[in-house]
């Protein structure tokens, strides 16, 4: 990973001189250093995911650093709270383009964010590797998006073909419980469209991105006689769905 991840910044730096060889310096490269930003949520509803891939960054590029750095600069990591939100996620790209002049940026984490920014992104031509999970970050082709993970439609795809297929569950009943975001709307579809392709019909809840109560949602599925559960939600979501689940004695898989 190291060697992949130095490449792609050497490749970047390469690139950002070649285009504007006519000027003084690169856009976020000086004679020492490499700026990159990140936005992620450090505050809000997804915060449990956005610190951990923050502090990996400050692990990973301090170690690059200790090692010398890319060609002699060192890494400056820039990292700006999105609290999953757009608006602050759009402000956030203006600062770290227009005042911290990043040469890269790492993030955003949701779709809703990252599709926002995508004309940003392509205008100004900053590399991004944004770690939204969806097949928009690809199609239609953007010149300056790298994905960085599988999308949710693969996912969804082998978890059912999982329960089909390798569980041999007999005609189940299977709900589908999604958080009230963009990324929820393309989870419902995708596993909808999986669904469909196995003959089965899901059962569908949705569940408030900042959810500590799930009563209502899981009574309804018990009552709906679901086998198994798939749910799309940030960890504390899912503990909730969890408790309730044993509160409610609704023993079924949850994927």
């Amino acid at each position: 990973m190291k060697t992949r991840f130095v490449g792609f910044l050497v490749l970047i730096l390469l690139i950002s001189q070649g285009n504007l060889a006519y000027s003084k310096e690169a856009r976020g490269v000086t004679k020492d250093s490499i700026i990159i930003g990140s936005i992620a949520d450090h505050t809000g509803p997804t915060s449990n995911v956005g610190v951990v891939m923050v502090e990996a960054y400050r692990i990973f590029f301090r170690h690059i650093n200790d090692e010398g750095g890319i060609n002699g600069r060192k890494i400056k990591l820039v990292a700006e709270d999105s609290r999953y939100s757009i608006p602050a996620s759009i402000a956030a790209f203006k600062k770290l383009l227009f005042k911290d002049q990043m040469l890269a940026l790492l993030g955003p984490v949701s779709i809703g964010e990252t599709k926002v920014l995508f004309r940003h992104i392509e205008k100004e031509k900053i590399p991004t590797l944004p770690w939204a999970p969806d097949e928009s970050v690809m199609k239609p082709y953007k010149r300056y998006v790298f994905p960085t993970s599988g999308f949710y439609d693969n996912e969804w795809g082998v978890t059912l073909d999982y329960i089909v297929n390798k569980l041999k569950a007999k005609n189940p009943k299977i709900a589908m419980a999604t958080v009230d975001v963009e990324s929820g709307k393309v989870v419902r579809a995708s596993a909808v469209a999986w669904a469909k392709s196995y003959g089965l019909k899901l059962h569908h809840e949705t569940i408030p991105i900042s959810a500590i109560d799930v009563t209502s949602q899981v009574l309804s599925m018990k009552r709906a006689g679901v086998t198994h559960i798939l749910i799309h939600h940030v960890a504390p979501g899912a503990a909730a769905v969890l408790k309730d689940m044993k509160k409610f004695d609704l023993d079924v898989p949850m994927f």
